[in-house]
């Protein structure tokens, strides 16, 4: 699961009470379903070196650069 391409905002001023609140960074959400039906979420920062090869040749270098470089309103 990731956030579609979603614009990255800045956090707010106040967040400094905020634990593993981060401004600039990319996640992908893995998923654990359990027998249960139980659905455990943990989210894993994505950086641009994690990006597949095959990725980057359908899409481009430049493409995949300003997604992590220019993606975001929080500048």
């Amino acid at each position: 699961m990731g956030t579609a391409g979603a614009v990255r905002y800045a956090l707010p001023p106040n967040t400094s009470d905020a634990h593993g609140a981060a401004d600039e960074c990319v996640w992908i959400a893995g998923r654990d379903v359990q027998p249960s039906g139980e659905i455990n979420f943990e989210f894993e920062k994505l950086e641009e070196k994690d990006i597949p090869d095959t990725v980057t040749a359908r899409y481009g270098h430049e493409f995949v650069d300003w997604c992590f470089a220019e993606n975001s309103q929080a500048k």
